[in-house]
């Protein structure tokens, strides 16, 4: 049995058309040229007294934020992005810890994606478990409080940040447990829990 050209021609254009858009598909997940991804994990002090810089954010919700409206509470404050495998594996611990440090703490997700679909697609995974008022998530479109506030460049990177506004902790990188998360809040209870 023998084709005739136009089924040829069909078959091509179809080939064509799914190789430009898996290509399309493929630059969505692609990672600005200057954040890269970050697979190890060492845990750090931050210098005793840095207060975290001020910014505004806008959540997914539409409504607007500012670090400092968050005075009083623990702060996990976590910069990540759905084409960062690593970001992806640790964002459940987060979540786990808003919920069960609910009265102290909040979950502030700063989005690299490149795009509000690309993060949303991973939110809607997610489900129900962000939808909770201590659980705040943002698209940092251009970048300007991952990096030029955080000097942030690899993902993830989570930092800590205590009751009074200082920077106290620093994640770097995935592979880390739960416990050590856990650890490092309790820690902050324990030191407000001290402030006169």
């Amino acid at each position: 049995m023998h084709k005739s050209p136009l089924v040829n021609f069909v078959l091509l254009a179809c080939i064509a058309a799914a190789a430009y858009f898996f290509t399309l598909y493929l630059d969505t997940r692609t990672p600005p040229i200057d954040i890269i991804i970050q697979p190890e994990a060492p845990i750090e002090d931050i210098e005793k007294g840095q207060e975290a810089p001020n910014f505004t954010f806008t959540d997914t919700n539409g409504k607007t934020h500012a670090l400092r409206d968050f005075k009083g509470k623990i702060i996990i404050l976590n910069f990540w992005a759905s084409w960062c495998p690593p970001c992806i594996k640790e964002f459940p611990h987060f979540i786990t810890a808003a919920k069960e440090f609910e009265n102290d703490v909040v979950f502030i997700g700063i989005s690299s994606d490149l795009n509000t679909e690309s993060m949303n697609k991973f939110l809607d995974r997610l489900g129900a478990d962000i939808k909770k008022q201590n659980i705040l998530i943002a698209l940092d479109e251009d970048q300007n409080i991952t990096k030029n506030l955080f000097q942030t460049y690899r993902l993830p990177e989570t930092v800590l940040i205590d009751v009074n506004q200082h920077m106290h902790t620093k994640i770097i990188g995935a592979d880390w447990d739960y416990a050590a998360l856990q650890k490092q809040i309790r820690t902050l209870q324990k030191s407000r829990d001290k402030t006169p």
